[in-house]
């Protein structure tokens, strides 16, 4: 598998119509666009790049991430596939607000 870095791309993420981010976020940075919680305090961040470290193990030699083509299930027939909404005993909302956690 090899890294993938971003490049020649008009906008990566797009907000209320802006452009705020371009292109890739460099090995040892995070881009955070959200809340961000600490020992000491919280914080909003709009697009700000934190320091971070990146588990060998899931990085190149290069520190990017190594990625993959995501599944498009074509070489899977349909009765192979599982809806786990369908699950006999284990039922599912999947509506995003349901806590669906079972210890």
């Amino acid at each position: 598998m090899k890294g993938r870095k971003l490049t020649q791309v008009l906008k990566t993420v797009n907000a209320n119509n802006q452009t705020v981010l371009t292109g890739s976020v460099l090995p040892g940075k995070t881009w955070i666009w959200g809340n961000v919680y600490s020992a000491t305090s919280n914080e909003r961040a709009e697009g700000k790049l934190f320091s971070s470290s990146r588990p060998a193990p899931l990085v190149d030699g290069s520190g990017a991430y190594y990625t993959i083509k995501p599944p498009t299930f074509q070489e899977w027939d349909v009765k192979d596939v599982v809806n786990v909404k369908s699950v006999c005993n284990w039922p599912v909302a999947g509506d995003g607000v349901t806590d669906e956690y079972v210890p």
